[in-house]
């Protein structure tokens, strides 16, 4: 067993903290949902996308510096 699985966090789990803070701005519901991992991906894939998707590129742009 490598060390990410030995140790519990997955992929699926930095990706929804990184999603709530994005969509919720709180650090609170941010460690919540990174102990749902994959099941709150789904949801907001479900019922949220319209909020992710412009969220995530006003990121890349200004990652990109644009």
């Amino acid at each position: 067993m490598n060390e990410a699985a030995a140790s519990g966090y997955g992929l699926g789990s930095i990706i929804a903290l990184i999603v709530s803070a994005v969509l919720n701005k709180s650090l609170f519901w941010a460690f919540l949902h990174f102990l749902c991992g994959w099941f709150y991906l789904v949801y907001v894939l479900i019922y949220r996308v319209h909020e992710v998707l412009p969220a995530f590129k006003q990121i890349l742009l200004s990652f990109l510096g644009l």
